[in-house]
């Protein structure tokens, strides 16, 4: 028959090998899978935000690979820090943080720079109020 396994415990840059036992009408047979099995580097990814442009508030959505500190600050178009958004760990998945900007916070385009560990990126976000 058909079928599927899916190794939700894989890390990145492990070998594994799988050997599978299938049952069938009381017998039982053994089957090796050929070869060594690995999944490149899972990179870190900032998806951006939405909406964008926005007027009272955004999320900003981003994949962590692993379980690490991320560090979230918003600039304004001369890089001034605006707001520290978060400075926390984040679970391997996918998050998303909330700008709510106070009514101090003008129209314009902002920077969104998201640090985690080695990695930083960019995105663009404008306000329209």
């Amino acid at each position: 028959g058909i079928f599927s396994f899916a190794d939700e415990s894989v890390r990145p840059g492990v070998g594994y090998r799988y050997m599978i036992k299938a049952f069938s009408a009381g017998f039982e047979e053994t089957l090796i899978v050929p070869g060594t099995y690995s999944i490149e580097d899972i990179p870190f990814v900032l998806d951006g935000n939405f909406p964008n442009p926005f007027s009272d508030r955004t999320s900003i959505r981003f994949f962590v690979p692993f379980a690490k500190t991320v560090r979230i600050d918003i600039y304004d178009a001369a890089g001034r820090r605006v707001v520290k958004l978060a400075e926390e760990p984040f679970t391997r998945g996918t998050h998303e943080v909330e700008w709510a900007p106070s009514g101090e916070i003008a129209s314009g385009v902002y920077f969104c720079r998201v640090k985690s560990g080695f990695t930083e990126k960019t995105i663009k976000i404008v306000r329209l109020r």
